[in-house]
């Protein structure tokens, strides 16, 4: 199951926005489809409303609607969204907020949207009885771990589809930490009853988990697993870390990493394939928030490759996420008068440099702080009007051009080139 359209009218931003997503072309990878734009652009809101096709409960709340309209029409206002599916077959359905109706444009209902809506809501002691072709996952830039006490080993029996789809609270410290603490025992208790087999299938269980993070840190990390008393700690490169003290970068990795394969691990699938090859949607809201660029960098890549049948969506402000893929389509919102609208879509840039994605993703040309560029826009006017024939403000081109080159090589670089290309057209020698 895949979405292939959507369609916003007077939500949010958008007075009236529709995109069809384009599918990846290597069938190796995830689906991704990134969505760009300036604060208020609506790229969030997008994520929103694609989540609400599937639970509507708290979702539409979310979303900014348009000044114009006063509480007595959000209803209906948030009604006018539609978002198309293709299901394995190719056959299209429709989800509109009417009575959250869907249908296949023969007037047949879709059997596996169905099931996934009727298991998001279902209480624990029935959600067993469902069998899942595919799922949905949302995750906001805001989530992170706490320290949580383990009183005993213990079935989790929550719906692990619960908070699914709820951006800021989809992540559960005391049900990661308690699915480690469960997972660790299951290992034990596994070897000291000669079932090596289960035994190996628990650890790549958790394996998983830790090799995705590995992959996006750079370092060597696992969870540890105490038993005097019971507690979980994070092992990094040898070293054991309270989870309290890791660093918020890595807090946020481990804890929608960890949660997303938690779920995957415990949903009732119709079929037996590895986690890894399952169907699903993955909703992520700048999930580059608390990462250092070098990780921003890596986040896309591991996930693209690990995940091969997923269609992922992302909305971002990052240039290190924007350019870390290939086999990905960037969705450009351009803001204008209060009112956001899909300006352009292109393929991902992955192989152009930072500059060049700010300057055609982000529509930004500046690359130093605010007091650097107005010094160069005040050098660069005076330049052309010296190669006009104007020398009365030489003297201040040359003043500029001195305290620029003081702040740094790079910029001691570039003022360099700019004079000698005056000195050849004018065939006069500036001396800064």
């Amino acid at each position: 199951m895949r979405i292939s359209k959507i369609r916003l009218k007077q939500i949010g931003a958008y007075d009236d926005l529709s995109i069809v997503f384009q599918r990846n072309k290597d069938p190796q990878k995830a689906d991704i489809h990134i969505f760009s734009g300036v604060n208020g652009s609506g790229k969030s809101t997008v994520l929103y409303a694609l989540a609400a096709g599937f639970d509507s409960t708290e979702l539409e709340k979310r979303f900014r609607l348009s000044p114009k309209i006063d509480d007595s029409q959000i209803q209906n206002i948030c009604s006018k969204y539609d978002i198309c599916f293709e299901d394995q077959s190719g056959r299209s359905y429709t989800i509109t907020n009417k009575n959250h109706h869907q249908q296949h444009a023969s007037g047949r209902k879709n059997t596996q949207l169905l099931t996934f809506k009727n298991a998001l809501h279902a209480k624990t002691n029935e959600f067993s009885q469902y069998r899942l072709d595919f799922a949905v996952f949302g995750y906001s830039g805001s989530r992170t771990l706490h320290s949580s006490s383990i009183a005993s080993i213990k079935e989790i029996a929550t719906n692990p589809l619960n908070n699914a789809l709820n951006f800021a609270k989809s992540v559960d410290s005391n049900l990661i930490f308690q699915w480690v603490a469960n997972t660790k025992a299951r290992i034990a208790f596994a070897i000291q009853d000669g079932k090596q087999q289960l035994a190996k299938r628990y650890k790549e269980a958790i394996q998983r988990v830790e090799q995705a993070i590995s992959d996006i840190v750079g370092d060597d990390v696992h969870f540890s697993f105490s038993y005097e008393p019971m507690n979980v700690t994070i092992k990094i490169n040898n070293e054991h870390l309270e989870i309290d003290i890791l660093p918020d970068g890595l807090k946020s990795i481990i804890s929608w990493i960890t949660d997303l394969f938690i779920r995957l691990e415990r949903i009732p699938w119709a079929d037996d394939n590895n986690i890894l090859d399952k169907h699903f949607i993955l909703l992520l809201d700048e999930i580059e928030i608390h990462l250092h660029p070098s990780w921003q960098r890596k986040i896309l890549p591991v996930v693209q490759s690990l995940f091969k049948n997923a269609q992922i969506f992302i909305a971002t402000h990052s240039p290190f996420v924007i350019s870390s893929i290939s086999d990905a389509w960037i969705y450009k919102f351009t803001l204008e008068n209060g009112k956001s609208h899909l300006s352009d879509i292109v393929p991902s840039k992955a192989g152009f440099s930072y500059p060049s994605v700010l300057d055609d993703v982000f529509d930004v040309d500046e690359y130093f702080d605010v007091e650097t560029e107005s010094s160069f826009n005040q050098f660069y006017q005076i330049k052309n009007e010296i190669l006009s024939g104007n020398m009365d403000h030489i003297l201040t081109l040359k003043e500029i051009g001195q305290k620029l080159s003081q702040k740094s090589i790079e910029l001691q670089d570039i003022v360099g080139r700019e004079i000698r290309q005056i000195e050849r057209i004018t065939g006069k020698a500036i001396v800064l």
